[in-house]
């Protein structure tokens, strides 16, 4: 709902604008839209946190977190990094198995399972499955994981893409813990 309500504020913002006489060959106020919808993104994004509150927030991101990792320990996956305690809770990030690389992962992913996947950022030969905001619900980290595991097995890793999928399902039929540590 408050995106909806972003989304036609900034269309009536860049109508305004572009009625404005105020360009010239170095500068167009229209370019100057994008930032106002950005603006109000934010603020329908902070309307959204507000209405949910920030414990459960902080809680359904944790859950999302722990249930995609717990997929990619199942799966007989490596998580980068090894310690759980400088781990994020809106991205898990997996090393790429010997003799492949991100790209190619991240490509088979997206044209075989229409899922996309994040590369490493320059860390390291990773992918990630991102879990923030509207994808740390419901049972987006379990696609995420199932267009991994498949995409991995595809390309001839031998994965255990079931037990990995089963252990994110059972860690997600947990209760969120509100007020828990992240």
């Amino acid at each position: 709902m408050a995106a909806r309500r972003a989304a036609r504020l900034a269309a009536r913002l860049r109508g305004d604008l572009a009625r404005l006489p105020l360009r010239s060959e170095s500068f167009d106020l229209t370019l100057c839209h994008y930032v106002l919808e950005h603006v109000k993104a934010l603020e329908a994004c902070c309307d959204e946190l507000l209405e949910e509150g920030l414990e459960s927030s902080i809680a359904r991101h944790d859950l999302a977190a722990r249930a995609c990792r717990a997929g990619v320990r199942a799966m007989g996956l490596e998580l980068w990094p090894r310690s759980e305690q400088i781990t994020a809770a809106c991205v898990t990030a997996i090393t790429v198995p010997e003799g492949l690389a991100d790209a190619q992962v991240r490509d088979h992913c997206r044209e075989r399972y229409g899922v996309m996947i994040s590369a490493g950022q320059g860390a390291g030969n990773l992918v990630r499955i991102g879990h923030m905001g509207p994808t740390a619900r419901s049972l987006y980290p379990v696609v995420g994981l199932a267009a991994l595991g498949r995409s991995l097995a595809d390309l001839g890793v031998p994965v255990k893409v079931g037990d990995g999928i089963e252990a994110a399902l059972a860690t997600l039929s947990e209760p969120a813990v509100v007020g828990a540590p992240a």
